[in-house]
């Protein structure tokens, strides 16, 4: 057992040697996001809205019982408000742990993905501490489109820090995934190919040379 926890920090020291950029952002996004959110918290009532770039950007002061944006995918009439909390929390919780595992895997590699990883796993820990010990999401950056109406609303989903990482995270992993990684098996492949011409080169010049 002993020789198991030793192991276990051994390699948690290894990782945090490797993995500081990701780590830097991790922690960043997240004491960012509480302290914004903390501060909006002290300062605003609940509704209360000030104006910073007229027509455009708003900080107005919600709580939020849904997913990223407000959503609750209908789970609120289905679960109720408790049980959609509960839901999202143990939602929430495995999806740390599934992100936070390939960020574990990820170590060391290409630096993209080891920055999306951790936006994503940085916002949503950050969205996990106000449901486990608020009940709910402070939210309070809001987005106006200049007085236009688009699919029938004159302004975005109100949102916090935690959203934007979230948002951020998933989308540069999906620019990563789609554009950059390659399977192992293929990149094995490529590998081979590769060989493969530069043995027949040699042959070539040696061939030539005799």
């Amino acid at each position: 057992m002993k020789s198991k926890i030793k192991a276990f920090f051994l390699g948690v020291i290894k990782y945090i040697k490797v993995a500081k950029v990701e780590l830097i952002i991790l922690f960043g996004l997240l004491v960012l996001d509480l302290v914004t959110k903390a501060v909006i918290a002290g300062v605003m009532s609940l509704g209360e809205s000030v104006t910073l770039i007229p027509k455009f950007l708003h900080f107005t002061y919600i709580h939020n019982d849904g997913a990223a944006f407000g959503s609750t995918f209908g789970l609120d009439k289905l679960l109720g408000v408790k049980g959609t909390r509960i839901f999202f929390i143990i939602f929430t919780g495995i999806a740390i742990c599934f992100f936070a595992y390939f960020m574990y895997r990820g170590r060391g590699k290409h630096l993209l993905n080891r920055i999306a990883l951790s936006m994503i796993v940085s916002g949503a820990i950050g969205n996990l501490v106000d449901r486990i010990f608020l009940g709910y999401v402070r939210d309070f950056v809001e987005i106006e489109y200049f007085g236009l109406t688009i699919f029938g609303s004159t302004s975005f989903a109100i949102f916090n820090i935690a959203d934007v990482a979230l948002t951020v995270g998933v989308i540069l992993f999906a620019v990563y995934c789609i554009f950059i990684y390659k399977d192992p098996k293929e990149k094995r492949k490529e590998e081979n190919a590769s060989e493969s011409v530069n043995v027949e080169t040699a042959e070539e010049k040696n061939e030539n040379n005799d």
